[in-house]
C-alpha cells in the first residue's frame, strides 16, 4: 500500500537521505591518491542526484503524478540562475547516461569496466578489481533504495 504524500515533502525527502547524505561514497582504500577530495565529493554528489532523477523519471513513467516530484528535485538541485542551472544540466544528463549504462546495460553488464572508466574520469587511479566491483554494486544499491522508496508514496498536491 502506497502512502499520500506532498510532492514537495517526498523530494525533499529524497533529496535530503540520497543526494545531500553520502550514502554512497568511495570504498574503503579506493582512489586514496587522489589530490582534489573536494572535486571527488562534489562527482559522488552529482551521480547520486543523477541516480535519484533516474529512479523519479522511471517512477513518472508509470505514474505522471511523480512529475511534481521531479520538478521539486530539480528546484532543489539546480542552482536559481538559468544559465549556471544548464551548465549544470549537462553534467547530469551525462551522469544520468554513464549510470543507465551501469543500470541497464545494452549486453552483458561489466561493472568492474564501468567503476574503472569512472574512476578515471574523475583523476583517480583505481585498480583493485574487488574495489571496482564494490563502487559499482554501490550505485546499483543506490538505485535501487531510491526505486523502492518511491513505491512507498504517492504524490499528492
Amino acid at each position: 500500500m502506497t502512502t499520500p504524500a506532498p510532492a514537495q515533502l517526498i523530494a525533499a525527502e529524497l533529496f535530503q537521505q540520497f543526494v545531500q547524505e553520502p550514502t554512497l561514497d568511495l570504498p574503503e582504500g579506493a582512489a586514496e591518491e587522489c589530490e582534489d577530495r573536494a572535486a571527488l565529493d562534489d562527482e559522488l554528489r552529482l551521480y547520486r542526484f543523477a541516480s535519484v532523477l533516474l529512479a523519479v523519471l522511471d517512477a513518472e513513467h508509470r505514474d505522471a503524478a511523480f512529475s511534481a516530484v521531479r520538478d521539486e528535485l530539480e528546484r532543489l538541485f539546480f542552482p536559481a540562475c538559468a544559465a549556471e542551472g544548464r551548465a549544470q544540466l549537462v553534467f547530469v544528463r551525462k551522469a544520468m547516461s554513464q549510470l543507465a549504462e551501469l543500470i541497464q546495460p545494452e549486453g552483458e553488464p561489466r561493472p568492474m569496466s564501468w567503476a574503472l572508466r569512472w574512476f578515471q574520469r574523475v583523476g583517480a587511479h583505481e585498480t583493485n578489481p574487488a574495489l571496482l566491483d564494490l563502487f559499482a554494486l554501490q550505485w546499483l544499491d543506490h538505485f535501487l533504495a531510491v526505486a523502492g522508496a518511491l513505491r512507498e508514496f504517492k504524490p499528492v498536491t
